[in-house]
């Protein structure tokens, strides 16, 4: 279970988070409880229920960087 110190949006992040109907709340317990697993170039991918949130791995002060959040569809 990630523990961050900050989390930091980035400008793309909101944008999607604000098309999808995605609050920063559930964005955060994506990062506290979801599965997490090592993605391409550096990211770490976490996923809880259907959301998915993208994160450029943590810095040394342990700040999330959050690159993008997606809603998924029709998981099985």
């Amino acid at each position: 279970m990630p523990i961050f110190d900050a989390i930091i949006y980035s400008w793309h992040a909101r944008q999607r988070m604000k098309q999808r109907r995605i609050a920063a709340k559930d964005v955060e317990l994506t990062l506290w409880i979801g599965e997490g697993h090592p993605g391409d170039d550096g990211t770490w991918i976490y996923e809880l229920g259907d959301i998915r949130v993208v994160i450029v791995d943590a810095d040394d002060d342990s700040t999330a960087h959050i690159v993008t959040v997606i809603r998924m569809r029709n998981r099985t």
